[in-house]
């Protein structure tokens, strides 16, 4: 039913419209379903792509959201909604591995360039909500340091950092991470993310 090596370069040629797929895929139509993984492996590939997941990790997130959407698509009422359905999932599978796998969030929360205005982000406006949220109840130090790290994508300098805000280099690293992990923690308290 699903490929055992996906290829995340894959286009899904398809013209059928998902709710077409969909009704062969639930008649366990095959070739439909090959179709419809086709349709969305680019997709589900550009969240831990942009969260800097490696590749192996990067298929885990992809079986297991085909896996969900598997059994969860007899249930799903909004058919033409499937899009947003499988980015909000692949996004809840990266934060449900980045705590199984205990990845250090400092290599996979670029999520925040959601502060950096990036207009490519891949998450929606609940989650930035829910990042700003989080962030204002960090406060202080963690507040700014994050705040200042991101702010360009995740690519500023250390010692820019330093200068900026007034902090030894070698601490930047070690504070980031305690920060990072605050804020996850804020996060699940809050909900964020939402059970599937």
């Amino acid at each position: 039913m699903m490929r055992s090596q996906p290829r995340p370069s894959g286009t899904g040629t398809s013209s059928e419209t998902d709710e077409a797929l969909i009704e062969r895929c639930l008649a366990n139509d095959d070739d439909a379903w090959r179709q419809l993984v086709d349709r969305y492996t680019p997709l589900v590939y550009s969240i831990p792509s942009r969260m800097r997941f490696d590749r192996e990790i990067a298929d885990e997130v992809f079986q297991e959201v085909f896996a969900i959407l598997v059994r969860k698509l007899p249930g799903l009422d909004n058919r033409r909604g499937l899009p947003k359905w499988v980015m909000t999932t692949t996004e809840r599978v990266c934060r449900r591995m980045i705590r199984r796998r205990r990845l250090d969030p400092l290599i996979t929360l670029p999520a925040l360039p959601l502060l950096a205005d990036d207009d490519d982000a891949p998450f929606d406006g609940e989650l930035l909500g829910a990042v700003a949220a989080a962030l204002g109840e960090l406060g202080g130090p963690c507040e700014r340091l994050l705040t200042a790290m991101y702010r360009q994508g995740g690519e500023r300098r250390y010692e820019d950092l330093a200068s900026e805000l007034d902090m030894p280099v070698g601490s930047l690293g070690p504070t980031r991470s305690r920060c990072l992990r605050k804020l996850l923690s804020i996060l699940e308290r809050r909900g964020w993310p939402p059970e599937t």
